[in-house]
C-alpha cells in the first residue's frame, strides 16, 4: 500500500494530470524564466510589488510541480523498498518545502506572521482575547475543528506554514517511511495520522512568532531557485 502524503488535503499539490503535473511543466518553467529574464529586470520590474507577487506565485506553482514529481519518485522507491532512494527523494522533498518557504517569505501577501499579527491586533490590549484570536487564526488554516474535522480545508501557500507546520509533518512522514523500509515493514498510516494529529493540536496552541513583513529580495531568491531546479 502506498502511504498517503502527510496532507489529508495536500496544500503543496494542485490537481494533477496523468503525468503528475499541472499542464505542461516545461511551459510553466518557460513562463517563470521569462519573468526572471535580465531584460525584464533591467526595466526595474523588481521594484513593482504586483510583479514580484507574480514571480512568487508562478514560482511556487513551478516548484510545487517539481515537488509532485519527486513525491512520485519517493512513492516508487518505497514500493521497491529501496532505502537509499527513499532517503534521497525524502531529502529532496523537505528541501523543496524549505526553498518554497524562502520564496514566499519575500512577499508581504504570503506571510502566516501577518495573519496571526492581524488577528492578535483585533483583540486590542486584552492578552487573553489575543491568545484566543491567535488560536482561532491558526485553527482555521489547519485543523478547523478540535480533531481535524475539515483538516487543511482553508490551507494557504504561506511562509511559516510551509517552513514550520507543513515541513514538520513531512519530516515526520519521511522519517516514518524510512524507518519502515529499514525494518522491512509496511508504513503504518494509522500510527502516522495519530502522531500527526498530536503535533497539529500542539502547533495550533503554540505562540511561535513568524515574520509579519517580507524578508529577502524576490528576484534574487527566485533566480537562485530557478538556477537550482531549472530544466
Amino acid at each position: 500500500m502506498t502511504p498517503k502524503t502527510p496532507f489529508r488535503v495536500d496544500p503543496l499539490n494542485r490537481p494533477v494530470s496523468n503525468n503528475g503535473v499541472t499542464g505542461s511543466l516545461d511551459d510553466l518553467w518557460k513562463a517563470w524564466k521569462l519573468l526572471l529574464s535580465p531584460n525584464v529586470a533591467a526595466l526595474g520590474a523588481g521594484n513593482v510589488d504586483p510583479f514580484n507577487h507574480d514571480v512568487v506565485d508562478l514560482g511556487v506553482n513551478v516548484l510545487t510541480n517539481e515537488f509532485t514529481l519527486r513525491l512520485h519518485n519517493f512513492y516508487a522507491a518505497y514500493k521497491a523498498k529501496n532505502l537509499a532512494s527513499v532517503k534521497e527523494y525524502g531529502s529532496q522533498l523537505l528541501e523543496l518545502i524549505e526553498d518554497m518557504d524562502k520564496l514566499l517569505a519575500t512577499d508581504n501577501y504570503y506571510l502566516l506572521g501577518k495573519w496571526i499579527a492581524d488577528a492578535r491586533t483585533l483583540a486590542g490590549p486584552n492578552k487573553t482575547e489575543a491568545d484566543l484570536y491567535e488560536f482561532n487564526a491558526r485553527n482555521q488554516l489547519t485543523l478547523w475543528g478540535p480533531d481535524g474535522n475539515i483538516n487543511d480545508y482553508a490551507r494557504k501557500s504561506w511562509n511559516g506554514l510551509y517552513g514550520d507546520y507543513y515541513y514538520t509533518r513531512h519530516r515526520m512522514f519521511v522519517e516514518d517511511v524510512i524507518a519502515a523500509v529499514s525494518a522491512g515493514k509496511d508504513f503504518d498510516q494509522g500510527a502516522y495520522n495519530t502522531k500527526c494529529l498530536a503535533y497539529e493540536k500542539e502547533w495550533q496552541n503554540s505562540k511561535t512568532v513568524y515574520p509579519s513583513t517580507g524578508t529577502g529580495n524576490t528576484l534574487e531568491v527566485a533566480n537562485s531557485l530557478a538556477k537550482k531546479y531549472g530544466h
